[in-house]
């Protein structure tokens, strides 16, 4: 018999029932690693330098990728620049370093425990039963209370929140409005769509702003189609000017979400990233819905200042999602801020993502500047205040 090892794809475990590798996020598997990690922690996938997994809140092994030019370093648990990282998310890459540190082993499930602690060698165990002395793989330590070879980092030490996503950040959307003009300015933009947008001088800004009518007007792109979004930036300022009780100012409109409610707003929505204009309670609405099977969705609701502009920004880096509106309130800057806890990727969308409507009859009336949107935290970006 010929036999040899195989490994599955990064991003699939072995499944045994079905005899095939399996995505990692939903296959039961004893030997996961983030079984015995808290969550949101991180841990290499040894299958190339820039992919790694990140621990989800029910204990499941979720996949995730560094840019292209940033290597996953498990001493610091985040991505970190290296110039010889251009390989691709899912190519298969021989690993030559020092082994990366992870857990080898998993928890015996019931029964007695027949292994022991060796005193002043910490990566060493003794076996009763066989009257043997093993050594832990390498980068792990015995535990005896678990009966395991575990990560020898000081588990408390482990960042609660990865910074693998919060790097050297580009704009995919940086949009500029000129006297006759809308462009995304953006070096490393993305095709943008941009429909019955006019620019106009607004108040008492000596530069030109875009001119959404209510009724037709968006920027849009097709970057986000189908995409499972592990992190966004959005930000922009906007003032309202006579337009409906409910105006979209950013959102991917038809994800595959299971329709829901808002409370205090008429009719069923499915997006799963969204900030909605609230008229009537003069509020900015966020919203949230991920894959995570317990803490996926946020609708939060800050208050905004009508007749003047506001600032809006929502971040999401896996974790939390955070909102914030600033707006001029006699003259001084006041900055609102919420954060909820938001675990998982964004659930997708087979459709644009959009600034300004989703459909005639949410369509933002009004004038906005300054939009950036981003795939990616921007550095020095907190989610905590």
């Amino acid at each position: 018999c010929n036999c040899r090892a195989m490994m599955c794809p990064f991003g699939t475990f072995w499944n045994p029932e079905s005899q095939r590798c399996t995505s990692a996020r939903t296959t039961p598997c004893d030997s996961d690693p983030c079984r015995m990690l808290p969550a949101r922690s991180t841990y290499p996938s040894d299958y190339n330098c820039r992919s790694f997994y990140r621990c989800s809140n029910t204990g499941n092994s979720v996949p995730m990728c560094c840019n292209a030019l940033f290597k996953y370093d498990h001493r610091t648990m985040s991505c970190q620049p290296d110039s010889r990282c251009n390989i691709g998310c899912r190519e298969r890459q021989i690993i030559v370093s020092e082994p990366s540190i992870r857990l080898i082993t998993v928890r015996p499930q019931g029964g007695e425990c027949f292994l022991r602690a060796v005193s002043g060698k910490p990566n060493t165990y003794y076996n009763v039963a066989s009257g043997s002395t093993h050594s832990c793989p390498s980068g792990t330590v015995f535990n005896e209370r678990d009966c395991v070879c575990e990560n020898s980092f000081t588990l408390t030490h482990i960042q609660k929140q990865t910074s693998a996503l919060v790097k050297e950040c580009h704009m995919l959307l940086q949009m500029v409005f000129g006297r006759g003009f809308v462009r995304n300015i953006s070096p490393h933009g993305v095709y943008t769509d941009i429909i019955d947008v006019d620019t106009s001088d607004s108040g008492n800004l000596k530069t030109p702003v875009g001119v959404f009518n209510g009724k037709t007007s968006s920027i849009s792109t097709p970057r986000f189609i189908n995409d499972e979004i592990e992190a966004i930036y959005v930000t922009f300022n906007f003032l309202e000017k006579d337009g409906g009780d409910y105006q979209v100012l950013f959102s991917n409109c038809g994800a595959l979400t299971v329709p829901y409610t808002v409370p205090g707003v008429p009719g069923k929505r499915t997006s799963s990233v969204e900030i909605l204009l609230d008229k009537r309670r003069q509020e900015i609405i966020f919203i949230g819905k991920t894959d995570d099977v317990a803490i996926n969705s946020v609708i939060s609701r800050v208050p905004y200042s009508a007749n003047q502009w506001n600032k809006v920004e929502l971040t999401f880096d896996g974790y939390k999602l955070k909102g914030v509106v600033t707006s001029d309130i006699n003259g001084t800057p006041v900055r609102e801020v919420i954060v909820e806890p938001l675990m998982g990727r964004l659930i997708p969308s087979p459709i644009v993502t959009s600034l300004g409507r989703c459909s005639d009859n949410n369509a933002f009336r009004g004038y906005m500047d300054k939009i950036k949107v981003s795939n990616c935290i921007p550095l020095g970006l907190s989610l905590l205040q």
